[in-house]
């Protein structure tokens, strides 16, 4: 069962905790690029790492209070809320009267960051449009010898994407190996994660 923004909470955090799972998911959510990671980047495992360390609560009650605030952010976002609809909004929820006390005044602070981000999300009009793709051997064999390897195949996967907007379709094509493949699965597996906890 989907969690609902009114079952939102934030559990045993305190003010500390809670105001840097709000910075961190803000981060994740808003202001890194998804196409585009860097090392500085901060993933949902570190953060539920950090904000959890001292709590008593079990795993699936700590990612239920993440995806509850996370639910909370986006809402905020995707409707543009000022600090005021914020408060009566976050009174309908669990959060106790310290939890958004905290919440308010962090968005108070980031609202035209992350108003502005969001915009930027927004702008992106194409569309995925289809895929195709073929597995290719390469033999590696001078090259295996040269660092003192025996000779193998090496599998890659040779995709083409099309991507579609308002001016028709545009082919990106590009070339994976299974390192890269197991990266792009676990990241679909984090989107997947976050759209079954989605409202709507």
């Amino acid at each position: 069962r989907k969690l609902t923004m009114q079952e939102a909470h934030a559990g045993d955090l305190d003010a500390k905790n809670f105001q840097a799972l709000l910075k961190g998911l803000s981060s994740i959510l808003f202001f890194q690029s998804p196409t585009r990671p860097t090392e500085d980047d901060i993933t949902y495992d570190f953060l539920h790492s950090e904000v959890f360390r001292s709590s008593s609560l079990d795993t699936p009650q700590q990612r239920q209070v993440m995806d509850g605030v996370e639910l909370l952010l986006r809402h905020a976002a995707d409707n543009d809320m000022s600090s005021e609809q914020l408060q009566d909004f976050l009174a309908g929820t669990r959060l106790t009267k310290d939890n958004i006390k905290c919440f308010t005044k962090f968005w108070a602070k980031e609202k035209e960051r992350i108003h502005v981000a969001t915009l930027r999300f927004r702008g992106m009009s194409r569309q995925f449009a289809g895929l195709k793709w073929r597995v290719a051997s390469s033999y590696q064999g001078t090259t295996a010898q040269a660092e003192g390897e025996a000779p193998y195949l090496h599998p890659t996967a040779m995709v083409r994407m099309d991507v579609a907007d308002s001016g028709g379709i545009e082919e990106l094509t590009f070339q994976m190996d299974r390192p890269m493949l197991d990266k792009m699965l676990g990241a679909l597996q984090t989107i997947q994660g976050r759209i079954d906890v989605a409202p709507g």
